[in-house]
């Protein structure tokens, strides 16, 4: 078979190298720039008439195809299988000589569209079952590109500070007044994960209560918002910074 063309479509390397290596060709040669029968000029016509003899006699067809019947199978190709190439058409034979496309391809000495159909419409179902583990893989590889790109570009100080901020402002507005056990909840989180990066680490999740803890942290803040804002920012990066 001919060297794999250039891919139109991107493929990702560690994908394919997780499929098999029939699986990773069927997906190449699907994405292939390689001309399709659908838009298969006289002199394209021509070579693949002469693969199609080269394949007849391959699978073991003694008498030749008549000039006729093969121009008849290469219009009936072109015209019932448009998307398909010449490269995945010598695949696909090689494919079923091999038993690797799965059930009886038997000639019967004769090289007919219905013998050809056959193998093609085996070698599709294979392709579809190839195409499906590459999207399914590649999707797992794309979502762990962003978790590792999300970590990467993680800010541990700027996602504490701006939820502490975001308490802090609750506090003014006085929600702290009034809070059901969701929200009492939630507080306590932010104060553990606030222990994670060294502030409140004072704070006994067993004998302090969260939300009560917090609020005597923003009582100690400066009077003035943006000056309170600031130490909170100050107190987070310091605590990161130990880390």
């Amino acid at each position: 078979m001919k060297n794999l063309p250039t891919q139109q479509t991107r493929l990702e390397t560690q994908v394919l190298n997780k499929l098999s290596n029939q699986d990773s060709t069927l997906v190449q040669l699907h994405y292939s720039q390689t001309i399709k029968f659908g838009v298969m000029n006289n002199e394209d016509k021509q070579e693949l008439a002469k693969l199609l003899v080269k394949l007849s006699y391959f699978i073991g067809i003694k008498e030749p195809i008549t000039i006729d019947n093969l121009k008849m199978l290469v219009s009936f190709l072109c015209t019932r299988f448009p998307s398909f190439t010449s490269e995945q058409l010598e695949n696909a034979f090689m494919m079923a000589c091999s038993g690797e496309l799965g059930g009886e391809f038997e000639h019967f000495q004769n090289f007919s569209p219905m013998y050809v159909s056959k193998v093609i419409r085996a070698y599709e179902t294979n392709r579809f079952e190839a195409l499906k583990k590459y999207t399914q893989l590649n999707q797992k590889h794309i979502e762990q590109q962003q978790e590792e790109e999300k970590a990467k570009n993680f800010n541990p100080a700027k996602a504490n500070y701006l939820i502490l901020v975001d308490e802090y402002q609750r506090y003014l507005r006085g929600d702290y007044n009034d809070l059901n056990d969701i929200r009492k909840l939630l507080i306590k989180w932010v104060v553990i994960g606030m222990k994670k990066i060294n502030m409140f680490l004072d704070y006994n999740e067993n004998t302090d209560i969260a939300y009560q803890y917090i609020m005597k942290y923003f009582v100690s803040l400066p009077k003035s918002k943006e000056e309170a804002v600031l130490k909170i920012k100050q107190d987070v990066i310091q605590g990161v910074s130990k880390k």
